[in-house]
């Protein structure tokens, strides 16, 4: 005979994951010196975490230059040329973006500057 027990309910999961978010909230929240910890720790592997997040994003257009030589033979150069290509085309996003915003902050500063 199966018991029915409470575990084996589907919204069981759910309610499980929002109770220990909202521990966790309470606790950062309630402790200034848990946040202060995690901020620490945080601190010491942020660029490790901001490595991994450029990584997730640049790894698609890593992909689709990968696929996109097809008729190069060798796999190692197949992946040197798409990653050398990302990381080209991502600099030149940046760069474009910067060329982009850089006139509008000089101009922000040239107002505010003859606002004072």
């Amino acid at each position: 005979m199966k018991k029915n027990t409470l575990k084996n309910a589907a919204w069981y999961p759910t309610a499980v994951a929002a109770c220990i978010a909202v521990l966790l909230y309470v606790l950062l929240t309630r402790f200034p010196g848990i946040w202060e910890g995690v901020r620490g720790f945080v601190g010491h592997f942020r660029p490790l975490i901001f490595g991994c997040i450029v990584a997730y994003i640049v790894n698609p257009l890593s992909k689709l230059f990968y696929r996109g030589l097809r008729h190069t033979k060798k796999e190692s150069a197949r992946a040197a040329i798409a990653n050398a290509l990302t990381i080209v085309a991502v600099i030149l996003f940046l760069v474009f973006a910067l060329l982009i915003m850089i006139p509008q902050i000089a101009e922000s500063v040239a107002m505010f500057a003859n606002n004072l």
